[in-house]
């Protein structure tokens, strides 16, 4: 069921309605019955996917935690991870690793068609860190098979996450706990942030953006330069914009949900942005192969190893298909250009900025100390965005030869912005100006938040600019909804295919 369904929106008032009325067990089978419920729509043969998966990591955490000795927890651990891997390599990953198959074999095969389960990789990821979890044992394995199903298909998250360990969600959910007022205004604006960014931003960009993909403004470097950047509006006002809702719903609930987004657009490096985009997708694979496999504690030569393999898996995570791990392996190439750079500065005890400058400059640098330090990094954001943005041809694009084409003609057809961008702005100001404005919106939309203290008073002129920007939400989300329903467009979300 689509967050942006009619009748997802009519019956959400009824699962938060319920949440309050229920508690303890009956809160637990009400929650567990509408998630389920909301998964069902996908189809039966998904929901009975969901249901093995939920089966198969339940009574594996049981196993494990009545075996005494780690050779035989890991052993059930093992089989967990195959099953479960199992199911997701046949959906996900069967027609393209025939594929690959055939081509090096050299022979002809025949598609194979798999409707793919809606979150899939979402559910698997949580079932797989449940059981990683209890083996280590940082988490008891749980008994009650209906509050686990519950952890596995928690209806806010289970489509497109955010990745939840069981000690972050499992652990809420055994609780009676009941959603404050606080709360209840924190989720409820969030909820909205998550519709405008969504159905404001996300819809309006998505029309243009398949244009340009599709060659329909031609083949130039304005065009794949605004192609990259308006795909990277459209994806991160997308997925951030289901997060708001995912954790919004979860927080009118009671319920606290991770964060995944910190926005990533104001990182000042490789390694900041994967501190900020995905967040519980980066701690999925930094808890379950980095660190395990000895992350940074084997030497730089290991961590560049380790990170190349991360990413390389991350594309592929997103996707079956070798530009989804190209992109992977690109912003792996990223991250190690980082590491060794870091590493050369530590081996060679590179000058501070200050001792690197000419005797002329430092009196006046040392009577603005920060101007420089300011500039360095406005000039590593820039060039941040740059390339998460180019990287994001590779992950929209339909195939590797096509994001190659892209990037070929970026450096052609710069003579001709100036008469581009008149002719866009003569025949449509409109959208032009709603172009210029929604990345400032976006940006003003992050920086409003609902404090997580609950015990913080907040002034009545705060609480009236909440109460007016609600609004504005409300009417503008509610147009646009009415408009994309009426004009019949798809408008799922884009994660919804991973």
């Amino acid at each position: 069921m689509n967050f942006t369904s009619g009748l997802y929106i009519l019956l959400l008032p009824a699962a938060v309605l319920g949440c309050r009325l229920f508690q303890g067990r009956l809160r637990q089978l009400f929650l567990l019955g509408f998630g389920w419920f909301f998964y069902w729509q996908n189809g039966p043969t998904a929901f009975f996917v969901l249901l093995f998966v939920t089966i198969v990591s339940y009574f594996a955490g049981l196993c494990m935690d009545h075996a005494g000795k780690p050779g035989k927890r890991m052993i059930w651990l093992t089989a967990a991870y195959v099953m479960i891997l199992g199911i997701l390599f046949v959906f996900k990953y069967l027609d393209f690793g025939m594929t690959i198959l055939f081509s090096l074999t050299g022979r002809e095969g025949q598609k194979i068609s798999v409707l793919l389960p809606a979150g899939i990789s979402f559910y698997t990821f949580q079932s797989l860190s449940y059981c990683l979890e209890v083996y280590r044992k940082k988490y008891p394995a749980e008994k009650d098979f209906f509050l686990y199903a519950l952890y596995v298909s928690f209806f806010p998250q289970v489509v497109a996450g955010p990745i939840e360990k069981p000690e972050d969600l499992l652990i809420q959910l055994k609780g009676n706990i009941r959603a404050g007022r606080k709360d209840m205004e924190s989720g409820f604006f969030l909820l909205l942030r998550g519709y405008f960014k969504k159905l404001v931003i996300a819809d309006f960009a998505a029309p243009f953006v398949d244009a340009l993909f599709s060659g329909s403004f031609g083949k130039n470097g304005p065009v794949t330069a605004a192609a990259a950047v308006l795909f990277y509006l459209q994806i991160y006002a997308d997925f951030s914009g289901y997060s708001d809702i995912a954790c919004g719903t979860a927080r009118m609930m009671g319920i606290r949900l991770s964060v995944n987004f910190r926005r990533p657009y104001l990182a000042q490096s490789m390694h900041s942005f994967w501190r900020r985009w995905h967040i519980t997708l980066t701690r999925w694979f930094t808890d379950s192969i980095y660190i395990p496999l000895g992350g940074n504690r084997h030497g730089i030569a290991r961590q560049c190893l380790l990170t190349m393999l991360v990413f390389s898996l991350s594309g592929l995570w997103h996707g079956a298909a070798w530009h989804f791990i190209f992109w992977g392996m690109l912003h792996g190439s990223f991250m190690v250009m980082e590491l060794l750079w870091e590493n050369y500065r530590q081996l060679h005890k590179e000058k501070s900025f200050h001792e690197a400058l000419p005797d002329h400059l430092e009196p006046s640098v040392r009577k603005n100390p920060g101007f420089f330090s300011e500039k360095r990094r406005a000039a590593g954001s820039i060039l941040t965005f740059a390339l998460v943005s180019v990287s994001w041809l590779f992950f929209r694009a339909s195939s590797m030869d096509d994001a190659f084409r892209m990037l070929a003609a970026l450096p052609s057809g710069w003579t001709k912005l100036p008469g581009m961008l008149i002719n866009l702005c003569a025949d449509n100001p409109p959208v032009m100006i709603r172009f210029l404005l929604l990345p400032g919106i976006l940006y003003f939309l992050d920086q409003v938040y609902l404090p997580d203290d609950t015990d913080v008073q907040e002034s009545e002129r705060i609480v009236c600019i909440r109460v007016v920007l609600s609004c504005i939400l409300v009417w503008t989300a509610f147009c646009a909804w009415l408009a994309i329903a009426a004009r019949g467009e798809p408008n799922a979300f884009i994660y919804f295919q991973f």
